[in-house]
C-alpha cells in the first residue's frame, strides 16, 4: 500500500509536468518531452485502485493537449509546403522556357541572365516544399537553369572565337599596310 501511494505521488508529479508542456513555445521539444513523461508513466508500478483512472485521465488529457498543438503545427506546416509547391512549381513553368532561349545579340542575353537570376532569388525565397516532390522539382528547376547558362556559354564562347579571328584578320591588314608603306614600288 505504501508503495502504491509512492507511485501516486510520482505519477502525480509526471501529470503535472505533462500539463506544463502545454506553455512550452517549441512543439518539438514538448512532444519528445512528453514521450519520455509517457516512458516514465508507464514503468512506474501500480497506484491505489481508486486512484488509478483519474490519474490516467489526467496525464491523458495533457498528452492530447500536447498532440492536439502538434497535429495543428503540422497541418500548418503541410498547407505552407502546400503553397510553397504551388508557387515553385508556376516558376518552374516560368523558367522552362528559358532552356531554349538562343539569340545572337548580347544585350539579349544579358537581359534575360538578369531575369533568370531573379528567378533565382524568387525560388530560393519561396521555401520548402514536401519532401516527396522536392527533389523532382528542384531537379527539373536546375536542369532548366543550367541549360540556359551552357547555351549562353556556348555563345560567348562562339563570339570570342569570332573576335580572335576578327583580331588576326586585322592584324594581318596592318601588317600588310605596314609593308606597303614601306614599299617604294608605287605602281604596285
Amino acid at each position: 500500500e505504501l508503495d502504491r501511494k509512492k507511485n501516486l505521488e510520482a505519477k502525480l508529479e509526471i501529470c503535472s509536468k505533462a500539463e506544463r508542456l502545454s506553455e512550452v513555445s517549441l512543439i518539438k521539444d514538448a512532444v519528445r518531452e512528453l514521450n519520455e513523461l509517457h516512458h516514465e508513466f508507464k514503468h512506474i508500478g501500480p497506484v491505489p485502485k481508486e486512484d488509478q483512472e483519474n490519474v490516467w485521465q489526467r496525464f491523458k488529457k495533457a498528452s492530447d493537449e500536447v498532440y492536439a498543438r502538434r497535429d495543428t503545427f503540422v497541418a500548418g506546416l503541410q498547407a505552407e509546403l502546400q503553397k510553397n509547391l504551388e508557387a515553385k512549381s508556376l516558376l518552374l513553368v516560368e523558367i522552362e522556357s528559358f532552356s531554349s532561349f538562343v539569340t545572337d545579340r548580347i544585350k539579349d542575353w544579358n537581359q534575360k541572365t538578369q531575369e533568370i537570376l531573379g528567378l533565382q532569388k524568387k525560388w530560393d525565397s519561396i521555401g520548402a516544399v514536401p519532401r516527396s516532390k522536392a527533389k523532382e522539382l528542384n531537379k527539373k528547376f536546375w536542369s532548366a537553369f543550367k541549360s540556359f547558362f551552357h547555351s549562353k556559354g556556348i555563345f560567348f564562347k562562339k563570339l570570342d572565337e569570332e573576335r580572335g579571328n576578327n583580331l588576326k584578320a586585322k592584324q594581318e591588314l596592318v601588317k600588310r599596310a605596314l609593308e606597303l608603306k614601306a614599299s617604294e614600288d608605287w605602281s604596285k
